[in-house]
């Protein structure tokens, strides 16, 4: 007795942009009929299928590298001689796209308080439908696990990096980078400050200044 069988397809996100995604092909909708028991085998291309070459031996970590990609799935009974193939496509969407950028805050010591969401239209021009959430580290942005940075965040050290995951409704995201750094501002003074120097200690080139005054 044959089971009976269907061609599937599965879409899954790019996400970072890297056309690469580690899949379990084995995680399929192909064999319609529970109560048969059956044996797949996973292959690049018909033509391996029908000359049983290349199979894919490792399916629960296949990783895909183009779009869409055909997998042909040779469908055993395990009770008869019976068998079939059936067509698994994968597809990869596109996730957004994040750019690296930079916040920049006045400070006299390297430390500032920095308004997180102000780099998310540096990040992406269209945050339309998007979520961003800050991170201290690279891996638990990619995760999306973890403790997420507050939007007024104070840097812990000079030039710091953090990470946003910027993600859509698909739950497709990408990771972009954001070092905050800091400025020291100089305005200069349009005037200064002239004295008379003490006429009865001539030429000792001291005085005293009312600094207040350059505020005028």
């Amino acid at each position: 007795e044959s089971p009976e069988i269907q061609d599937d397809e599965l879409i899954i996100c790019d996400n970072l942009h890297d056309n690469s995604e580690i899949i379990d092909l084995t995680q399929n909708n192909i064999v319609l009929t529970q109560d048969i028991d059956v044996t797949l085998h996973y292959f690049p291309s018909l033509e391996d299928l029908q000359n049983g070459t290349g199979e894919i031996m490792n399916p629960e970590n296949f990783e895909i590298t183009t779009t869409p990609l055909e997998i042909y799935v040779d469908v055993d009974a395990d009770n008869s001689d019976c068998r079939d193939y059936a067509i698994y496509t994968i597809t990869l969407t596109e996730s957004p796209h994040a750019d690296n950028t930079t916040l920049e805050n006045c400070s006299i010591d390297e430390f500032s308080i920095f308004h997180l969401p102000n780099a998310n239209e540096s990040i992406v021009a269209d945050t339309t439908g998007l979520t961003f959430n800050y991170y201290a580290s690279y891996n638990a942005a990619v995760n999306g696990t973890g403790t997420t940075l507050p939007d007024d965040f104070e840097n812990t050290v000079a030039n710091q990096i953090v990470y946003v995951r910027v993600e859509n409704t698909d739950g497709c995201y990408d990771i972009a980078e954001v070092e905050l750094t800091t400025t020291m501002t100089h305005v200069p003074l349009s005037n200064g400050l002239s004295v008379c120097d003490d006429p009865y200690q001539i030429n000792d080139e001291t005085a005293v200044f009312d600094l207040t005054e350059m505020a005028n």
